[in-house]
Formats: C-alpha cells, sequence, structure tokens
C-alpha cells in the first residue's frame, strides 16, 4: 500500500530509526537524530521524547505501530498528538503466523478498524509488504516486532 509514494518520500534521504531503549539515556543523540532527513520511531516511541529530546531528539516523520492499542503492544494512537507533532507517514504490520505460514494483506485482528479508516484517511499510511514479511517470520522462526520488520521494510526503499 503506497509503495511508491513511500519510495520517493525515502528517496536518497538519510535515516535515524530510534528505538524506546533505555540505555539511550547514557547519551546525547538528540541533535545527530534531529539532523537526519527523516527520524522514524516505533510504536509508543513517541511518548518519550519531551523528556528526553537532548538523548533520542524530538522529531518524528514516521512512525512504524502494530497499531494493536494496548500498553504493552502500540499503546493508544492518539491522532492530534501524530498531528501535532507533524508526523507524515504512520506504517504497520501485515497479520501473519510467527512460522510465516499464515499471512494476510491484512492487519492483526486486535487492530481496531476505527483506527485504521482515522489513520488512512488522515495520514499517508505504509503498511509492509505481506509477502516480504512472512518472508522475514519464515527466516526468523519467530513473529517479527514491529521495530525489528520497520528495519527490513524501509532497507527495501533507495534510502
Amino acid at each position: 500500500m503506497n509503495n511508491r509514494k513511500f519510495n520517493s518520500y525515502l528517496k536518497n534521504k538519510t535515516v535515524a530509526l530510534v528505538g524506546p531503549a533505555s540505555y539511550l539515556s547514557e547519551f546525547e543523540f538528540g541533535n545527530k537524530i534531529n539532523s537526519k532527513d527523516v527520524v522514524v520511531r516505533i510504536n509508543r516511541g513517541m511518548e518519550l521524547v519531551e523528556e528526553n529530546k537532548k538523548h533520542i531528539g524530538n522529531r518524528t516523520d514516521i512512525l512504524y505501530s502494530c497499531l494493536i492499542e494496548h500498553p504493552d503492544n502500540g499503546g493508544i494512537i492518539n491522532i492530534k498528538k501524530l498531528k501535532d507533532e507533524n508526523v507524515k507517514w504512520v506504517c504497520t504490520i501485515p497479520y501473519c503466523t510467527s512460522d510465516g505460514k499464515k499471512t494476510s494483506p491484512f492487519l492483526h485482528p486486535s487492530v481496531k478498524l476505527s483506527t485504521i479508516l482515522k489513520l488512512y484517511f488522515q495520514f499517508n499510511f505504509h503498511i509492509y509488504n505481506h509477502k516480504s514479511y512472512s518472508l522475514l517470520n519464515k527466516n526468523l522462526s519467530s513473529r517479527a516486532n514491529t521495530g525489528f520488520a520497520a528495519i527490513f521494510d524501509l532497507l527495501k526503499y533507495d534510502l
């Protein structure tokens, strides 16, 4: 979904992918992260920005989220905050079993349709190719989490 438009957005750009790793608080990478053309955050990573700007920067251009709105997963999707923070793309992963055998271009059954519709009509929206995600899971013999999948998805484009 939107692969050409997503590639056009990423083409020849430098990208910082920032996960919510606690060890980042030991470093002051904020300016270095913000200096990249595109800043990508994972799931609830945006929640950490306000208190940790000097460590993790303060921009989010792309949010990769599993879209499962639970504190142990992607967290609550706050459309107003995404707009206020000038997020340009919301990306997600398709539904797939951990062995990669059952795959679908659709999302996990726990993702709310109302959330998908809000995101789709208010942001650029991208879903990692379900066949590529299935192959990744098959090769891992596990279900790739959103952050790990984001790395492989981004590397398919002309960064």
